[in-house]
This record gives C-alpha cells, structure tokens and sequence, in this order.
C-alpha cells in the first residue's frame, strides 16, 4: 500500500517540515543554510533544537508534534486494511535492541531507537516502542539492521 511505505512517510515528514520551517543541521554553516531557506528570523521567530539535529521555529514546536502525530495515525490506520500478523517476541539481543520475530517466515525486526536491558520483558518493551518504530534485522537474531519497513500485516 503507497501510503504505509517509507518514501511516502518521508515526503510526508518533509511536506510538514517545508510548511514549517524545520531543518536538520549539525553544524553552524547548516543551520545558517536552513535558516535562510527557512526565511530567517523575521519569518520564523527563534529556532529550538530538537533531538537528531532538527530545528524548528519555537512558536511551530505543536504543530510539529501534531503534524507527526497524524502522519502517523494515517500510517496505522492504513496498515489495518490488510490482514494482520503478530510478531513473536524474541527478547532483547546482544546490542540491547529489542526484537521480534515474523511466525510465517524466517524474518526479524527491531528497534534501533529503544534500548533495553537483556532482561526486559515484552510488556515493558510495549511501553515504549510499537510497530512504528521498527524496521527490518534481517534473517537471524543477532543481525544487523536493514532499516527497511515492517510489512503492511505484521504488528506487535
């Protein structure tokens, strides 16, 4: 489905940050950069530094949570017009990522952006990461993540 893939998701992402003046920069001569394409500070007010190098006009910080939240909530709810699969929880492997496994194929997945200790149980792992967050490992536990999507039917 187009709109649960991940290029559709980054256009979305980069549709909402143009409208608001958000960019990514990771050093002074970058922020500089976006700042004039952003129109500067007499079109966008004070910038605050988010996490991952994203900055975003202060007085669009709501918008922002808001605009992400629904391209998210349009994500799920496009996902939920295939049959649905759950994923068995594997646990926590060696790099502390938490990982599930597809029941029907031979294909893990994980989150990169969550760490947990070796012993966290699925429950406290749900609390923090959903199948948003995930994206591929590969074949067997242990690998190295492939930073592809989750396909449409699995969730956890």
């Amino acid at each position: 489905m187009k709109k649960t893939k991940r290029e559709y998701i980054d256009r979305q992402y980069s549709k909402l940050f143009d409208k608001l003046g958000i960019f990514f920069a990771f050093n002074k001569k970058q922020f500089d950069e976006g700042l004039r394409k952003a129109g500067g500070f007499d079109k966008t007010g004070k910038y605050v530094s988010m996490p991952h190098g994203l900055y975003c006009p202060k007085k669009n910080v709501e918008a922002l949570l808001k605009g992400m939240d629904e391209i998210k909530k349009n994500w799920e709810k496009e996902r939920q017009k295939v049959e649905q699969i759950r994923l068995k929880w594997v646990g926590v492997d060696n790099w502390n990522r938490p990982v599930w496994k597809a029941p029907d194929q031979k294909a893990y997945y994980g989150s990169v952006n969550e760490l947990f200790d070796y012993e966290a149980k699925e429950e406290e792992v749900l609390k923090k990461v959903d199948i948003f967050g995930l994206c591929y490992f590969g074949d067997h536990m242990g690998c190295e993540p492939m930073g592809t999507e989750v396909p449409d039917q699995y969730y956890i």
